[in-house]
């Protein structure tokens, strides 16, 4: 795992489905700060005190995490990684007004559900690009993602006369969608399919293709 939960196939359709979800979000959100923050203290934490608060895969991915920390202390893969996932979208994050500053009840519940959400994507796409390149990415690499899921989109049908705009990070996978493509990476994608001799990609293409931060 990237993060500070595990990837099971299927946990984050059944998540998505609101099936089995028991992890209170606030909770979540600051036991994976302090995992990032002072992972040291993070592996003294009494996880029989989550019980109850967290889902049991989340409390097993505490354990793991726990454990690797104990194992290999401030080199820890685990830790290491997911503190940087951390520190490279907090301010992603709060600029795209995903915090937990000046929050209270259920609209502090709802942003660190937001949190929770948007890690769980980048550390998904973290663990996805360690598995193709055998490597590790750069803290720019984990920004490229980040921004990927904070793009803007257009929930198309989702009302009566204008569509919801949400974070993509934030919709359900499947959902019909529509992206803003700024003109100037069209015109790039479109003269790099002149260039090479390629027929030139159609609208919903260049769309994908935006959405891949390799191309960005």
């Amino acid at each position: 795992s990237s993060g500070l939960r595990e990837y099971a196939a299927g946990d984050e359709a059944r998540r998505a489905a609101g099936e089995d979800v028991k992890t209170d979000p606030v909770q979540f959100v600051q036991v994976q700060r302090l995992a990032a923050e002072d992972p040291e203290r993070f592996a003294t934490l009494d996880i029989n005190k989550l019980r109850g608060v967290f889902s049991p895969a989340d409390i097993r991915a505490v354990g793991d995490m726990q454990n690797d920390i104990i194992k290999n202390g401030a080199k820890s893969p685990k830790a290491v990684t997911h503190g940087r996932i951390v520190a490279a979208t907090r301010d992603l994050a709060e600029a795209a007004s995903i915090t937990l500053v000046g929050t209270k009840g259920s609209q502090r519940q709802r942003a660190a559900a937001q949190l929770m959400t948007f890690q769980d994507k980048v550390s998904a796409d973290v663990a996805a690009y360690v598995a193709e390149n055998k490597r590790q990415p750069d803290d720019d690499t984990i920004r490229k993602f980040a921004d990927r899921w904070l793009m803007q989109a257009t929930v198309v049908g989702s009302g009566v006369f204008t569509d919801d705009v949400k974070l993509l990070f934030d919709i359900a996978p499947g959902t019909a969608i529509k992206i803003e493509v700024p003109n100037s990476f069209r015109d790039r994608v479109l003269a790099a399919a002149k260039r090479t001799g390629r027929p030139p990609p159609t609208g919903p293409e260049i769309g994908m293709l935006y959405q891949n931060p390799r191309f960005r």
